[in-house]
């Protein structure tokens, strides 16, 4: 057991399923101690789409006084791009990217104690083309350009970007291509990985 963290209070936003949900169980059964603050829509209603909720889930945010944010949200519809409604793709390009960057602006302003924000980004859509998830993986390239950005800038918080492939979820269609391919892995073991870097940075 890190002792380093124990004691800590994280904050883990889209934390209702995939990833997140594997990692906040994660967390609980190894790291009792460490008082969590979970946020989703199935939780506790917490919509990262709606841009007038923006400054609210920010201020809420500051209010837990955490040491570590984790950002999990993301998503967008799988298909051919114009199959869809402008208000789908908007709807992923406001949480998987959108509310993240209000976020960073928000705190850098009000400079809390938070120590270190990682965000999850995709080995796959964050840095190549990913047909059919076309406005999914511009959020991705964007929230991986954002945070490299910052953390050149000098940002006044630690910035750690998790770039995992694709997992084996609910949230990854039955017909997209990383299936196909067996290019998929099991959210648990995801979810130790990035629990062994948070452990790594907290001692280092």
């Amino acid at each position: 057991m890190s002792e380093t963290i124990v004691k800590e209070k994280w904050i883990l936003l889209g934390a209702g399923r995939g990833l997140g949900l594997s990692f906040s169980s994660l967390v609980k059964r190894c790291y009792p101690e460490i008082e969590l603050f979970i946020a989703s829509r199935s939780i506790n209603g917490f919509d990262f789409s709606k841009t007038d909720l923006f400054e609210f889930y920010a201020e809420k945010i500051v209010e837990f006084d955490a040491d570590r944010v984790f950002y999990f949200a993301g998503g967008g519809p799988y298909g051919p791009f114009s199959k869809f409604e402008w208000k789908d793709h908007l709807w992923s390009l406001n949480v998987t990217f959108g509310f993240p960057a209000y976020l960073l602006n928000y705190l850098g302003k009000n400079n809390p104690k938070i120590r270190q924000m990682i965000f999850i980004g995709s080995a796959i859509a964050e840095s190549q083309p990913d047909p059919h998830a076309g406005m999914y993986c511009a959020s991705k390239h964007a929230l991986k350009g954002l945070v490299e950005s910052l953390k050149k800038e000098g940002y006044p918080i630690a910035l750690t970007l998790f770039s995992p492939g694709y997992m084996n979820t609910a949230m990854l269609p039955k017909a997209a291509w990383p299936r196909e391919k067996s290019r998929v892995d099991e959210p648990e073991a995801v979810a130790q990985q990035l629990l062994q870097l948070v452990i790594n940075t907290a001692s280092s």
